[in-house]
């Protein structure tokens, strides 16, 4: 049986005391953040971002929200992390719940800000040329749609340029899908989509690649309630809406993080990933 996080409150001393250590890692990646006033002061929304490996992106989004407005942004979390004792700890203690289909709703009911990435694993671990793209990695995922209507709560876009680029893929997780380490874990998850793809960093750290975050205007329900949530047409424009908006803000975040870029770190960074793509990825 999946494990169920039993906490609905977030332990709010120890989630500051986490959000305050996060700092050096906003340092380490030069973090810019937009936007962020977007983010209602109050009331339930669905926070829609792109995904990158490991879920590095995730802390210094809930961390920024927390700082501007206040607010814990609970995020779904995949059910793979949940799986592991001391992780699904951590994980309960900074709000997250294990992302199964009646947790959402429940915390939107409650008024909370809930953050969901459609993409998952697939576009977390997706290839290079997925780079900055998400819709073809939403694959049938649509139930963030459809809740959306049901429930009649804005979605939120956010954007992170860059994530993309803290590890080289030597191997993508297409490539691994056969191996016997991705056998292994899609045996223990009882799931074919899970798959592990071969990273190279700044030895076992990410690379200090620059990250730009970017708050999209929230995207409001044309339709609400039970009915239209039965529209599966309906649903689907709201998904597509959603992904075409989000794919838009990443590409202007990207236009921001390209101004920033040139200083002796980015040339650092971008030697590496030239190397790794040159010699390292060409020789296994």
């Amino acid at each position: 049986m999946p494990y169920k996080v039993p906490r609905d409150e977030v332990d709010m001393p120890w989630f500051r005391g986490v959000v305050q250590t996060l700092q050096p890692i906003e340092k380490y990646f030069r973090a810019e953040f937009y936007g962020f006033s977007n983010i209602p002061s109050e009331g339930p929304a669905l926070v829609v971002g792109n995904h990158g490996p490991f879920a590095i992106d995730t802390p210094l989004l809930v961390r920024h929200v927390w700082k501007e407005s206040r607010r814990v942004l609970r995020m779904l979390g995949d059910r793979a992390l949940f799986t592991v004792p001391v992780v699904r700890d951590l994980l309960a203690g900074f709000g997250t719940l294990e992302g199964e289909p009646n947790a959402a709703n429940y915390l939107l009911e409650r008024g909370h800000l809930v953050g969901v990435y459609p993409g998952g694993v697939r576009e977390a671990f997706k290839g290079p040329e997925g780079r900055h793209r998400v819709k073809e990695y939403w694959g049938k995922s649509k139930g963030f749609a459809r809740l959306a209507v049901r429930t009649g709560v804005p979605i939120i876009p956010v954007a992170c340029a860059g994530i993309d680029d803290i590890f080289v893929q030597l191997k993508t997780a297409d490539e691994l899908k056969d191996s016997w380490v991705s056998r292994l874990l899609q045996q223990y998850m009882n799931n074919p989509k899970y798959s592990v793809a071969l990273f190279a960093g700044a030895g076992i750290l990410p690379l200090p690649s620059r990250l730009v975050y970017e708050v999209g205007a929230p995207i409001v329900m044309p339709a609400v309630g039970e009915d239209a949530a039965r529209d599966d047409a309906l649903v689907e424009r709201v998904r597509s809406e959603v992904a075409d908006k989000l794919e838009r803000l990443i590409d202007q975040a990207d236009a921001k993080r390209a101004k920033s870029l040139g200083g002796p770190v980015d040339i650092a960074v971008a030697a590496v990933r030239d190397f790794a793509d040159a010699k390292l990825r060409r020789s296994l």
